[in-house]
């Protein structure tokens, strides 16, 4: 994690520093709003770092060969389904003993790829590089 990291989350900084580093990513997200697609600044605003947080990971999917992957987040009771489109999932077997989203961030990474980088909770990092997103929000019941 470049700017949320685990001392961030675990409120091993002051007051001062943890303001600081929330103060700094969102400065940050406001920078490279103009270069990301509409999805991934609908994302961090909605995230915004804290706004997942306690989030259960409630299913993974992959498809290689489409080059696509999605994440569904249970956000209490709502279900936040993410789609990477162009995607290159960094390590997503962590994904499988995490228990739930601590933090996340988006910046730009390499070779034009957005990169999503999510902290777990009990431990890991989850990375994931993509060029696009779709985003879907819903209801336990089926409802978006």
């Amino acid at each position: 994690m470049r700017f949320l990291n685990r001392k961030w989350v675990d409120q091993g900084y002051d007051r001062f520093e943890r303001d600081l580093h929330w103060g700094v990513y969102l400065r940050h997200l406001e920078e490279i709003a103009a270069d990301v697609p509409h999805g991934v600044r609908l994302l961090g605003g909605l995230s915004q770092g804290v706004n997942l947080f306690a989030s259960a990971i409630a299913a993974t999917s992959h498809d290689q060969a489409a080059r696509r992957f999605n994440l569904v987040l249970d956000i209490g009771g709502r279900y936040l389904d993410i789609q990477y489109i162009d995607a290159e999932p960094e390590n997503p077997e962590v994904l499988e003993t995490a228990q739930r989203v601590l933090t996340d961030e988006l910046d730009l990474g390499p070779d034009g790829l957005i990169e999503h980088r999510i902290l777990l909770d009990p431990q890991g990092e989850f990375v994931v590089r993509f060029k696009d997103i779709q985003l879907k929000l819903s209801h336990s019941d089926g409802d978006e």
